[in-house]
């Protein structure tokens, strides 16, 4: 009992060795167990893996630059798909954060969207996207993201589905 304690405390062995394994991973995110990702958070394992269009979605969001912001539904647009909540979805699973930064997408009316699966504007993961946002140099106007500060990825490259397909097997 008192081993698995150890392991799962914070700057651990352990828990450095599993966060350089995500790190590692994220180039080649479609072959990396989100089981592997959940035991060093100290979550319930899962064997359950990144699908190919999940693969899309964090490449896509790994363009999007510092101090500057996306939408869900210009991501799921860039990707071909006209489903912004699948690309909401996908981001709320992200295991690779921060390599793959979840917090840069956010909602069409320009407000937060959400964080870590909570939504809402009091709730403490939208108050701390907004700080690391704030602090990456993204400026707020009246509770909401300046339009100066938004990116669109049809800009930038896409991931082609051909291509995460292949990395998938």
């Amino acid at each position: 009992q008192k081993s698995e304690d150890l392991e799962r405390r914070p700057g651990s062995v352990v828990q450095l060795i599993l966060l350089t394994f995500v790190a590692v991973s994220v180039s080649n995110p479609a072959q990396t167990s989100l089981g592997m990702v959940a035991a060093s958070a100290g979550a319930s394992q899962t064997s359950r893996n990144v699908t190919a269009f999940e693969t899309r979605v964090y490449e896509l969001c790994k363009k999007i630059p510092k101090g500057k912001v996306s939408t869900y539904g210009m991501m799921a647009g860039a990707l071909g798909c006209r489903a912004p909540r699948a690309v909401g979805q996908a981001l709320k699973r992200n295991p690779f954060a921060p390599e793959v930064p979840c917090h840069r997408v956010i909602a069409a009316d320009m407000r937060l969207g959400g964080f870590f699966g909570e939504t809402g504007e009091g709730s403490s993961a939208l108050q701390r996207k907004r700080k690391i946002l704030e602090e990456e140099g993204v400026r707020f106007e009246s509770g909401r993201v300046a339009k100066e500060s938004v990116f669109d990825p049809l800009k930038g490259s896409v991931p082609s589905k051909a291509a995460a397909t292949s990395s998938a097997g």
